[in-house]
């Protein structure tokens, strides 16, 4: 015998087995003229929600807020009540129309025993952009008086360098600590010939590796005075950037070698608004980890698991999973059913239409609108975060609990096995599915 976990005239929410619905379930009833809206939802991260519901009514349906079709959803009628059973997964929701009378036209949505796994081919993984190495200490020349310091983290290099040039009250970085009152930061732009930085990043590069279309990536890059890479000195390409509009692109295929490669900038004289901040190599590559953060080394064959752990540890884009089946029957119904996986969304393309995206369980995707007869292609792809590229990496911050404070008192450098990353892609191959 269930338990009834929350009652109301007319209204009754009980469990499916035992005395917990499990999760943490939360309900939103809104009356209407010809019925009721019923909203559930899981505010669990963890576990799933089932329970029984029982009220007045005597046609259910399904409102799908994704798709934004609406289905009968399954139910039995007792006298002027109805009672159907919900499953609700971890933060996850489902909207119900509860209506006063029997609706015509509506027809139930397949159940989970009537879908067959259809024939398809394997599955080819592919990485639609290129791989991102963070580059996040760097060596620091100081001017007037000329001081050095070798493999700072950016986040200390940067307070090092405004100290030196007289922003002594803080951290050093204004822009860290403070609110600006009116002009009272930028105005203190007002720095001598002679004053500036040297900042010097370097990477390395295994034998082997094709860096011929490498390209950098450096933020504001119309304040630095000079920017080298190994020695020469490279411009930002005009009206190409990445990730912001802010962040300038340099080719610099053409000036790397095998070994330790050097990106300098310089400002000078000194700008208020010469932070250092991480600096982005791009470029057809993977990256293994070194004693210090990385190596670039060259790719290898992506297969289904988690990307990170396949040379992509910074790689923040999405990795597309395709596969192609043949049809016979284009009039029945098919979907996209991912196992388990890792990601913000996954997007759906069927013969290179956008179908849909995927973001929750349970995990599917009705794409029987736009099957052909004939050769199908399917082409699910799992998109990151910026989480992965941009930090932070070090001092194990806990996952949701995030403040600028995680990306300074940084020490030191540790192995790239060590640092602080999230799993994505798919752990385990998806299935295309069709009716019986």
């Amino acid at each position: 015998m269930s338990t009834t976990l929350f009652q109301q005239e007319g209204f009754r929410i009980s469990a499916a087995q035992g005395d917990s619905i499990g999760g943490n379930i939360y309900h939103q009833r809104r009356q209407l003229a010809n019925g009721e809206l019923l909203l559930l939802t899981n505010a669990s991260m963890t576990s799933a929600s089932s329970g029984k519901i029982n009220m007045l009514g005597h046609d259910v349906l399904e409102m799908d807020m994704h798709a934004g079709k609406i289905s009968r959803y399954h139910y039995t009628q007792n006298n002027n009540a109805v009672q159907f059973e919900v499953t609700i997964p971890p933060a996850g929701s489902l909207m119900l129309f509860i209506a006063d009378k029997k609706l015509p036209g509506y027809q139930s949505a397949p159940q989970a025993n009537e879908w067959a796994t259809a024939k398809a081919s394997a599955t080819t993984v592919s990485r639609p952009a290129d791989n991102t190495l963070t580059i996040d200490f760097c060596d620091l020349y100081l001017h007037q008086p000329d001081t050095g310091y070798t493999h700072l983290h950016v986040g200390q290099a940067s307070n090092t360098a405004f100290k030196h040039h007289g922003f002594t009250d803080g951290v050093g970085n204004p822009w860290n600590n403070r609110t600006q009152f009116k002009d009272a930061i930028v105005r203190r732009d007002t720095f001598s010939t002679g004053t500036g930085y040297t900042a010097v990043y370097h990477f390395q590069l295994k034998d082997g590796v094709d860096f011929r279309d490498f390209k950098a990536v450096i933020e504001q890059p119309d304040l630095w005075h000079e920017v080298k890479m190994n020695g020469v000195t490279i411009k930002n390409e005009p009206g190409k950037w990445w990730l912001d509009r802010s962040f300038g692109v340099y080719r610099i295929g053409n000036y790397l070698k095998a070994g330790d490669n050097e990106l300098a900038v310089t400002v000078a004289p000194m700008r208020v608004y010469a932070e250092i901040e991480p600096v982005y190599i791009l470029g057809d590559f993977h990256l293994e980890a070194a004693v210090q953060g990385w190596r670039i080394v060259p790719p290898q064959p992506l297969q289904t698991g988690y990307w990170n752990k396949q040379g992509l540890p910074l790689y923040s884009q999405g990795i597309a999973y395709t596969k192609s089946f043949t049809v016979t029957d284009p009039g029945k119904s098919y979907a996209v059913a991912l196992g388990k996986w890792q990601g913000t969304v996954a997007a759906v393309k069927v013969n290179d239409v956008f179908a849909g995206i995927i973001t929750s369980e349970p995990n599917r995707l009705d794409i029987g609108q736009f099957i052909k007869k004939g050769n199908n292609k399917v082409e699910v792809t799992v998109i990151g975060s910026l989480k992965n590229l941009l930090g932070p990496f070090y001092n194990k911050p806990v996952p949701g609990l995030v403040d600028p404070g995680k990306w300074y008192n940084i020490k030191t450098q540790p192995s790239g096995s060590d640092y602080d990353l999230y799993d994505y892609g798919l752990a385990e191959d998806y299935e295309i599915q069709v009716v019986r």
